[in-house]
């Protein structure tokens, strides 16, 4: 059909310039993004983006109001959102204006003071007064005080409407039925999953919680400022204060907690806060205003309380004592146990904190903020504290003076507005601050519901670490030659749990608790071995010689037991696990045998000949130390509350390394801490040398650095090498085995499978002959007499008279441990060894389990290591289970 041109005629220009206009009025554009921006912008908001959400953006948009322009004119947005945009009992109305106002509060807290914000410009008085910057005069300071008095006072309530808000929409579940929020809820009726919506919201009341915590407790949320806002404290909990102060420190009055077996209190009330109204508004506006509007209107009678709540336990409570600065006090606690007052140096939101060495971050979702504090009179083992302590608090004699609790607690905060219906919440103006052990407390109930309580636990052992930069230490205590470190210290990793299992961890040869990072830190990771366990780990001089460490730390630990369990009544008490690695395996062992080396010590000092310069030496030895220490060194018992233990990488019969070239240069310049033995030493100087009396089984005993006494020729060894492990007592032992083809020969001589190293990455070319050798070997999985492990296929058909013998196909993956379930030739095992120590030395008959690992002799520290623990853990749990868990 031809083509018919129109004519142009006017009234055809006119509908078609109209239809033109009309168009370009209403063009839409199409792009096509990434999925991953567009879920960005689809979940953005005010928290995580310093904008808007997309949502509350688009309803501002469509009732005709810009964003800036409403939190520039803030209360008149909220008034004409209240008469055309927001109803009442709607969850989405309250998401709104819910983000609303913590925009606005984070606008007053980012802006400076001369921009109508709250923030200070200047923190001290300009050098030269000529400077614009000048100091104000009288009546510019007074004006800038009330502006920032009232400043602060609007930021604290546009927090407080964002915490309401947020937590109507998050707890209210009348209001999920918008058509009707009385009716319930049929079982027909369709539910959304967790939307969009629902993660800004508990965003905003996750913000905006933890933004009222920072004010409250004086974080610098005010430029330099780290006063306390507040105008008043109850008088009743602080008679002696002046309302209108504002106080620098908190602190609150000694409390009385009770241990008894009965349900207590997870929280206790220790503090209010009382803020006066801030207008003179009428109080039936109040009380007639739409449930939704949350204006600052107050009148004189409605003042705003917080109501601070902290654990009920002792270390919880102290977090706000008064610090006193010279000796500590003691404040009784119940049942005539006493703790020392402390206070906070630091309090830390844990999202706002980024920890770099740890490998994984554990956490358990829920409400709340988790914090991590840093107490004041905490005890640091970090080589500046070493070094400025000078050996007085850490080498206190008294044991119970190193047992150290731990200076960085866990805390999971929680805001509670006061109401059990929409109304009475949005007009109430007070609210519930409660602090939770996130250790003690998995969840609590709101509105009659529970609720997971979020925690991170990595953050206190993160903060610890961090602080303490522990690897170096075990150096410098080892090499020094000022010895600041002469005694064990006990580190709790968290505040004594009577209802955990407790697990100690002993170091090796110049480590340090740093030795156990990715254990502990997996620990943490694991929900099980976390609720059920807490760790103690041991920092101890590893120079000392180890019978006199044994004998230190025993103490140290048998006090710790002491301190917390008196009675030795709380199943922490029993059951314990001890994990050693290198000498802390060999002090491990010594700790858990009841036998009397005095005996074997006196067998061989009888074989000396009668004028012997040694025997000499023994006689005089003898003479200048009382029995009391020698039999106290010599006469081993086991550990209260022990019955398992894991010896890893241990030279249990010593070590050849100990003896090359090279060890025995670093052994010339370890010194024996300052002051040990002196009274020994300087009775026997003038007729022996240092070396005449390391070379004497009993002046080798006290005198012999911990380094030297490792040799397999030492008298230690010859004396401990044969140390039994007491009845009752459970041990494991894990193996480093650095030669790939040993392990393969071992893992072919077994019945369970070997796990395989799948740490490293692994290349195209490998992938496609793993895949191409398992296609192969799917026919052989059937055989009863054949494992298949990856591309690696293992022949058990015939073991007896095939020992040693590969049968093992080549494959890209190499063996990680090996479960061993029998008795090793001696043929195969000769060259076994981790490089330091070889399997004679570290291999125990009667262990529960033993496991080789292909690796080094720091083989604590391998993903394969840290998970055979986890397992034995975990079995131990199964055997001893906790009653009341």
């Amino acid at each position: 059909m031809p083509f018919i041109r129109p004519s142009l005629t006017p009234r055809f220009i006119s509908l078609t310039v109209a239809s033109l206009m009309l168009a370009s009025c209403s063009t839409v554009s199409v792009d096509a993004d990434p999925t991953q921006s567009t879920i960005e912008r689809q979940r953005d908001n005010i928290v995580t983006s310093s904008e808007l959400s997309i949502t509350t953006t688009s309803t501002l948009l469509s009732s005709g109001i810009d964003e800036t322009a409403c939190l520039a004119q803030f209360e008149v947005c909220i008034e004409q959102l209240n008469e055309g945009v927001i109803d009442d009992n709607d969850r989405n109305s309250l998401a709104l204006v819910a983000e609303l106002y913590l925009a606005k509060a984070k606008a007053l807290q980012a802006r400076d003071v001369n921009e109508g914000g709250c923030r200070e410009v200047m923190t001290r008085p300009p050098i030269d007064p000529y400077y614009a910057n000048a100091p104000l005069d009288d009546t510019e300071a007074k004006a800038l005080a009330k502006h920032l008095n009232e400043c602060r006072n609007d930021y604290r309530n546009y927090l407080l409407n964002a915490i309401k808000t947020s937590y109507a929409y998050l707890f209210f579940e009348q209001l999920q039925d918008n058509s009707n929020p009385k009716a319930s809820r049929s079982p027909m009726t369709p539910s959304f999953l967790t939307t969009d919506r629902d993660v800004q919201t508990q965003d905003v009341y996750t913000d905006a919680t933890d933004l009222m915590v920072k004010l409250l407790f004086s974080e610098q949320v005010y430029g330099s400022s780290r006063r306390v806002p507040v105008s008043a404290i109850d008088s009743t909990l602080h008679p002696t204060i002046d309302p209108s102060t504002e106080l620098d420190v908190l602190s609150v009055p000694a409390g009385t907690f009770t241990k008894t077996s009965e349900p207590k209190p997870q929280v206790v009330n220790v503090l209010e806060y009382r803020f006066s109204p801030l207008t003179n508004n009428s109080k039936e506006k109040a009380q007639t205003a739409s449930p939704i509007d949350l204006t600052n209107d107050k009148t004189d009678d409605h003042e705003t309380i917080i109501h601070t709540y902290l654990p009920n336990e002792p270390e919880y409570h102290d977090l706000l004592h008064e610090e006193i600065e010279t000796e500590a006090v003691s404040t009784p606690i119940g049942d005539g146990q006493r703790v020392d007052n402390t206070a906070v140096d630091a309090f830390y939101a844990s999202h706002d904190l980024n920890f770099s060495g740890l490998n994984s971050i554990s956490k358990r979702e829920g409400i709340g903020v988790s914090y991590v504090t840093l107490l004041s009179n905490r005890q640091t083992a970090s080589v500046q504290a070493l070094l400025g302590s000078g050996g007085k608090r850490l080498n206190n004699p008294d044991p119970t003076a190193r047992i150290h609790r731990t200076g960085n607690l866990l805390l999971t905060g929680v805001m509670i507005p006061h109401g059990d219906s929409l109304s009475e919440l949005l007009l109430s103006d007070e609210y519930d601050l409660k602090f939770y052990n996130p250790h003690e407390t998995r969840a609590i109930t709101i509105l009659d519901k529970p609720y997971y309580l979020s925690a991170n636990f990595s953050a206190s052992y993160g903060m610890w670490l961090a602080e303490n930069q522990l690897n170096n230490v075990g150096y410098f205590s080892l090499l020094a030659r000022q010895q600041s470190l002469t005694l064990p210290q006990l580190f709790m990793l968290e505040p004594y749990d009577p209802n955990k299992r407790i697990i100690i961890m002993l170091h090796g040869l110049a480590s340090s608790p740093a030795t156990w990072v990715g254990v502990t830190n997996d620990i943490f990771n694991d929900e099980t071995l976390r609720d059920n366990y807490q760790v103690w780990q041991l920092f101890y001089p590893t120079n000392v010689p180890i019978l006199e460490n044994r004998y230190q730390i025993q103490q140290l630990i048998d006090n710790a037991y002491q301190q917390n369990d008196a009675n030795g009544n709380d199943p922490a008490s029993k059951h314990g696990v001890l994990i050693g690695h290198s000498m802390g395996a060999v002090l491990g062992r010594l700790m858990l045998s009841n036998d009397n080396l005095e005996t074997k010590l006196q067998t061989q000092l009888d074989t000396l000949p009668a004028n012997d310069k040694n025997r000499q030496l023994s006689d005089l030895i003898l003479k200048v130390t009382s029995a009391d220490t020698i039999q106290s060194r010599l006469q081993l018992s086991p550990l209260k509350g022990i019955d398992d233990a894991v010896f890893i990488s241990a030279p249990f019969r010593g070590t050849d390394f100990a003896d090359r070239w090279f060890t025995k240069a670093l052994r010339r310049i370890i010194q024996l801490p300052a002051g040990f033995a002196q009274t020994i030493q300087g009775n026997l100087k003038s007729i022996a040398t240092e070396g005449e009396l390391a070379q004497n089984p009993l002046g080798a005993l006290y005198l012999e650095n911990g380094a030297s006494q490792l040799s397999d020729k030492s008298s230690f060894i010859q004396l401990t090498k044969d140390v039994s492990i007491a009845d009752g007592i459970e041990y494991h032992s894990i193996i480093a085995n650095d030669d790939p083809d040993i392990a393969q020969g071992i893992a072919n001589l077994q019945d369970d499978s070997p796990l395989l190293d799948l740490s490293q990455p692994v290349t195209d070319s490998d992938s496609t002959q793993s895949i191409t050798q398992s296609s192969r070997n799917t026919a052989s999985r059937s055989d009863n007499n054949t494992s298949t492990i990856g591309s690696n296929v293992i022949d058990n058909s015939n073991k007896a008279g095939q020992e040693g013998e590969n049968k093992t196909k080549e494959g890209p993956a190499k063996i990680a441990s090996i479960n061993v379930d029998g008795q090793l030739s001696d043929e195969l095992t000769k060259d076994l060894s981790d490089g330091i120590v070889p399997y004679a030395s570290a291999h125990l008959e009667g262990a529960k389990s033993e496991t080789i690992i292909t690796g080094g002799h720091s083989i604590q520290e391998t993903p394969q290591a840290v998970l055979t623990l986890r397992k034995i853990l975990r079995q131990h749990l199964r055997d001893y289970p906790i009653e009341n868990k």
